[in-house]
């Protein structure tokens, strides 16, 4: 087992520096959030969906790491400022009391844009945490456009769904590798290599959206031999990575909102560096941008390597997909 600073010593001074402070903010944040599952009501965002004072304190956190250790870096996150100036006195309250973290009686301002660009959801899958299910937290960054640094953190476990991945996070940086850990208050993250294992189960087990099934799922499901599984959040990338889901499928939103970086980057990072495949639905590796909007070929598939040739036979079969590498 091996401590934050000791996984990657071989980084820059710079990045090593980055790392370590977010996955210690992440790894509290991760703590702190199921402590206040069930303890928060919802407000509704111009599009529909649901954010918490959670939500939006820990996106005020992250702002405030940034800007006082790294205010030169960029930052695309999801929550409206209008809304953390809306409940920053509740924020500032919990922030203290229960994270035990001093946050500032102004809502920070960072670029968008810089050589290094912060992507953020705070909290991915609200509609899991509200409900007592699964919900993930999400950051990483790019350095001059590239995909470098991803972390995901799954700090609650489902009654209905209890997972492996639950009260654990992750992380990679690009071309070294992944890295798991467990969420345990009051010590430090002792990490340990993450590496996808070859498939070996009866039935290949696939995970998709609880709230934007959609047509995919009634067309899998239709499909002998595999099992649906739905899951909140993107917990879904983590449950590949480590073996527990074979694969993960997500069509394309046709609701008029567009995917968003801060989704996806993150995890399918920490997937990709446990060896794992992430693709457009045609099969063509996505490659991720610091801009907000994703524009998926059909959809993003992330799946074990040793699944993959009996995914593509299922999806071409069924779906006219296509997996490849």
């Amino acid at each position: 087992m091996l401590r934050s600073d000791e996984v990657v010593p071989n980084l820059a001074v710079d990045q090593r520096d980055r790392v370590r402070r977010m996955l210690t903010l992440l790894h509290r944040q991760a703590v702190y959030s199921v402590q206040m599952q069930g303890r928060v009501g919802s407000r509704q965002k111009e599009d529909g969906s649901p954010v918490t004072v959670v939500d939006l304190l820990h996106q005020s956190q992250v702002q405030e790491l940034l800007a006082t250790h790294f205010p030169r870096d960029g930052l695309l996150c999801e929550e409206p400022r209008s809304l953390q100036e809306a409940v920053l006195e509740e924020a500032i309250e919990i922030s203290r009391r229960i994270y035990g973290l001093p946050l500032g009686d102004r809502v920070v301002t960072l670029p968008s844009q810089g050589d290094v660009v912060w992507v953020l959801d705070p909290i991915d899958g609200t509609k899991g945490f509200l409900g007592g299910r699964h919900f993930t937290l999400e950051v990483g960054y790019f350095v001059h456009g590239e995909p470098f640094f991803g972390a995901i953190a799954v700090p609650a476990s489902s009654v209905e769904k209890p997972l492996a991945i639950d009260a654990r996070m992750a992380f990679a940086i690009r071309g070294e590798g992944a890295w798991i850990a467990k969420v345990v208050e009051g010590a430090e993250a002792e990490w340990e290599r993450l590496r996808s294992d070859p498939w070996e189960g009866p039935k290949m087990r696939i995970a998709v959206s609880l709230a934007h099934g959609g047509p995919l799922v009634e067309r899998l499901e239709a499909k002998r031999g595999l099992e649906v599984v739905r899951l909140d959040s993107q917990a879904k990338y983590l449950a590949v990575a480590v073996g527990e889901i074979d694969a993960y499928l997500r069509s394309a939103r046709d609701d008029g909102h567009p995917d968003v970086v801060w989704d996806h980057m993150p995890a399918a990072l920490v997937a990709s560096e446990a060896g794992c495949i992430v693709t457009h639905f045609d099969g063509q590796p996505v490659e991720f941008e610091p801009t907000e909007a994703i524009g998926f070929h059909g959809g993003v598939v992330c799946c074990r390597r040793s699944v993959k040739n009996e995914l593509r036979t299922a999806l071409q079969t069924q779906m006219n997909m296509s997996v490849k590498n």
